[in-house]
């Protein structure tokens, strides 16, 4: 099998409690996981030593707005935008189904 983007390193120097939050905020995805490892590898170079530890990567979380459980404004967005068409689609479907008064 030739290797895939998630196979190749990056570089980075952290601690184990650095990698654990980012693993625990990447929704168990890789993609997410490299995402985010690579946002704090870039923060934690230019504002510290450039290792990722837990406060580096508490504070580049913040600063990308990824929340405990790793939602970021865009995928809040979409799900804000979700919810407000299935309310309409359930609004319309009701008065589909609402009886005709003559």
């Amino acid at each position: 099998m030739p290797p895939t983007r998630n196979d190749v390193p990056i570089g980075v120097t952290a601690t184990d409690e650095g990698i654990v939050e980012i693993a625990g905020r990447s929704r168990g995805t890789p993609r997410v996981a490299n995402r985010l490892l690579r946002r704090v590898r870039d923060y934690a170079e230019l504002r510290g030593d450039g290792v990722v530890t837990i406060e580096a990567a508490f504070a580049a979380l913040k600063v990308y707005d990824v929340d405990d459980i790793g939602l970021d404004r865009l995928d809040k967005a979409v799900l804000v935008a979700l919810v407000a068409f299935s309310a309409a689609t359930a609004r319309a479907q009701v008065l589909d189904l609402a009886p005709v008064r003559p």
